[in-house]
């Protein structure tokens, strides 16, 4: 019995770590699209401002999904 137990937990253990490594991996994707969404804006030059409010939204956006990695 206290191997059955043993290896709920185990099994436990492991899920949430493949849990929190599959969120890791999200944010950097996320990152990443953050990235390219970012980087073809700035080939725009000169923004309106709702583009280069939207930018700066990217940018908090990144920040957060960065504070969390």
């Amino acid at each position: 019995m206290g191997d059955d137990i043993r290896a709920k937990l185990e099994a436990l253990i492991t899920d949430s770590s493949m849990f929190h490594a599959g969120q890791q991996d999200e944010r950097l994707r996320l990152c990443r699209l953050i990235d390219i969404r970012l980087e073809e804006l700035g080939k725009l030059g000169n923004l309106p401002f709702t583009i280069a409010a939207r930018r700066q939204e990217l940018l908090i956006i990144r920040q957060a999904l960065q504070d969390h990695l």
